[in-house]
């Protein structure tokens, strides 16, 4: 009867060594270690490719340096937030502070409006979180995406602090 799928494969050119009779006498061949070497190399070509088809996007093509930019930002904002101090409940405030991916900020910071330029505060962090934002969006940046609380806060000891 032969094989109905291989009705053109002549069973006899293969080799004796990679040949094996199957179902409906259909030739099943053993693979031999140089067809799998080149199936394995070809396997490893098709993923590198695909990989760095993935890393060549658009993403990271500004030539921005975000990060310094915002490590710097950030040292700004903690220095003028640096002191805490506080008569009444009323001197403490928060902020929202930095951009999550998927929106809202990422904490809130807590100053005194007692010992920290607001004005400035509020320049600052408009810029901190609009250059996170961009930053953001040009690396394709994936965060959680929760509802950062803002936190309750009261002048204790003389210091602001959540509670």
């Amino acid at each position: 009867m032969g094989c109905p799928i291989f009705k053109e494969t002549n069973f006899l050119d293969i080799p004796a060594d990679n040949r094996y009779i199957g179902h409906m006498g259909c030739p099943i061949f053993k693979e031999t270690k140089g067809m799998f070497m080149k199936r394995f190399a070809t396997y490893l070509t098709l993923i590198g490719s695909l990989v760095l088809t993935l890393n060549c996007g658009e993403s990271g093509d500004s030539g921005r340096d975000y990060r310094a930019e915002l490590d710097d930002l950030d040292a700004q904002i903690q220095t003028l937030i640096a002191d805490l101090s506080c008569n009444a409940d009323d001197d403490c405030q928060t902020i929202a502070y930095g951009s999550r991916a998927c929106g809202g900020p990422q904490t809130y910071l807590i100053h005194s409006s007692l010992t920290t330029d607001v004005e400035s505060l509020e320049s600052l962090v408009e810029e901190y979180n609009q250059l996170e934002d961009e930053y953001n969006a040009e690396e394709n940046i994936a965060s959680p995406c929760v509802i950062e609380i803002e936190p309750e806060i009261a002048c204790t000891d003389g210091t602001c602090q959540e509670i």
